[in-house]
């Protein structure tokens, strides 16, 4: 994929997030299911003893793309005796400032990560250094092309400290033959709207399983999303530099719609 589709994949991005932001905050105000499996994970692999478990040192978590804050919400609610310690990087801070929560332990980064990525530039500043806890929920399937994508894998993996754990979902919305022909059905109108209003997007540029998405019905509402497939999913794993402690399916109405790499 060239720089000049994934700026205008990125810009449809953009402009949703700062149309839409309020009505997809309110969508995105509880964990999800995958968490609490992650966080079981935590208990198992540091032990209830832990100071950070107890909250006797902070519990340094970065979330890239973070978001409205609700992975740091369901940590609080999930683990009440921790003191988080967040790094949290987004492109949208409407988003931050939706979610209400008590910012005064964050750090947040306003930085454009999908144009990062692409020029191949760090994402995450080397001064805040490594992480207990290092997340991204919910955004792998925003970033353009393989090659971003595996970027961004291995700068998550080497974030993580020699103890801790990093834990990302890729969105698998495309799988089976039903839910394809939709998705397919919606591409075309959202490419046909996007060009009928200008945007110079050529589609022989995209990847295999790279679609634009509606949201809620709402006319000219798109957004570029990629769903993954297993071949994908175990290439990021191989690729992250860091071995893989759990690989497992969660979330949304089957029970299945993200794949979790944990490693």
């Amino acid at each position: 994929m060239d720089l000049e589709t994934i700026h205008i994949l990125g810009t449809v991005n953009e402009r949703f997030y700062a149309e839409h932001a309020e009505s997809f905050s309110a969508t995105r105000q509880h964990g999800w299911p995958g968490w609490d499996r992650i966080c079981d994970l935590l208990w198992r692999r540091w032990g209830a003893d832990d100071e950070r478990i107890r909250g006797k040192r902070p519990l340094r978590v970065l979330d890239v793309a973070c978001g409205n804050l609700r992975f740091e919400r369901f940590l609080r609610r999930r683990m009440p005796s921790v003191s988080l310690e967040v790094g949290a990087i987004d492109f949208c801070p409407r988003l931050l400032a939706l979610g209400g929560e008590d910012t005064e332990t964050v750090r947040f980064l306003e930085s454009n990560i999908v144009e990062r990525l692409a020029r191949g530039r760090a994402v995450i500043p080397p001064e805040w250094g490594t992480f207990d806890v290092v997340a991204c929920f919910g955004f792998f399937h925003h970033v353009p092309g393989a090659r971003s994508r595996e970027l961004l894998m291995r700068e998550l993996a080497a974030a993580k400290a020699t103890d801790g754990v990093g834990a990302v979902s890729l969105w698998r919305f495309a799988d089976g033959k039903a839910t394809a022909d939709k998705v397919l059905q919606v591409h075309a109108q959202a490419v046909g709207d996007l060009v009928g209003r200008g945007v110079p997007l050529d589609t022989e540029q995209l990847e295999e399983g790279d679609w634009i998405m509606g949201w809620r019905g709402v006319p000219g509402a798109w957004r570029y999303c990629h769903s993954f497939s297993d071949a994908e999913a175990e290439s990021l794993a191989a690729g992250s530099g860091a071995p893989l402690i759990a690989r497992f399916r969660a979330d949304g109405k089957t029970g299945a719609a993200n794949e979790y790499l944990v490693f």
